[in-house]
């Protein structure tokens, strides 16, 4: 650890993963101090790590040509000792994107991958049964690089938790919101999912959730919270429900 200058971790994909990746940085925080760590991420989690203070740089890969062309070369002149990559999905694309960034010197790390794409990689870990967390699994592709199997599973979740950096102009905006209505006990209702379609709540399916929990539970209040280009979806709900209970967050900051 003592030798590292340099680490890259690569979680370009969603918001999720990427809150589930805080455990690692906190392990290689301690067990590297006096590394810079940069992570890659995407326009859509970049915000969880903006302003972490153990981390030296975000980038963003905004997934074009022209990142590829610009982005990329300056990434891999940071001349990075480390790369560790927890993405599981397209263990080729995954690969490739480590193989860009590095140097003929620089240790590429993630879990197991099919044998055909190990030749991409430095090395593979299998992550251990006992990480069943999917932070724990990717917790541990750290801790196996450094050789510390005494922490893996829960005992390192315990010792590195899940983490999200303080953001005071976040946590002002939700103060001044949660004064104004007078909210005090009150239930978060998120109607929109990342990902697949499928996922998502429909407006009529939240409203009966909503007007039953208010139904059972005297002094309750619901937030219903609104994303970016599905604001009406949180409007619906509140429509749908027509109590004075319930209310429809302004749009926030990922944070």
């Amino acid at each position: 650890p003592q030798l590292v200058r340099r680490i890259l971790v690569i979680r370009d994909d969603r918001v999720g993963d990427m809150v589930l990746t805080t455990p690692l940085l906190s392990f290689l925080r301690e067990i590297a101090p006096q590394a810079e760590i940069d992570v890659l991420a995407s326009r859509a989690n970049a915000a969880i790590v903006k302003h972490d203070r153990r981390i030296a740089r975000v980038f963003i890969n905004d997934r074009t040509w022209r990142w590829w062309v610009l982005a990329l070369p300056r990434i891999r002149a940071r001349g990075y000792d480390l790369i560790i990559n927890p993405i599981t999905r397209h263990p080729y694309r995954q690969g490739l994107v480590m193989s860009l960034l590095a140097t003929r010197r620089t240790y590429k790390v993630s879990g197991w991958r099919p044998v055909r794409f190990q030749g991409l990689f430095t090395k593979a870990f299998r992550i251990p049964r006992r990480a069943t967390h999917m932070a724990a699994a990717i917790l541990a592709g750290g801790q196996l690089a450094f050789s510390r199997r005494d922490m893996l599973g829960r005992e390192g979740m315990d010792r590195y938790p899940v983490y999200l950096p303080p953001d005071a102009e976040s946590d002002a905006r939700i103060a001044e919101f949660l004064v104004a209505h007078r909210l005090n006990r009150f239930v978060l209702v998120n109607v929109s999912a990342a990902g697949a379609r499928w996922r998502e709540w429909p407006p009529h399916q939240a409203a009966v959730v909503v007007r039953q929990l208010l139904a059972r539970h005297e002094g309750l209040s619901v937030v219903v919270t609104r994303v970016p280009d599905k604001e009406d979806r949180a409007a619906e709900v509140s429509r749908l429900c027509g109590d004075g209970r319930v209310f429809v967050a302004p749009l926030l900051s990922l944070l």
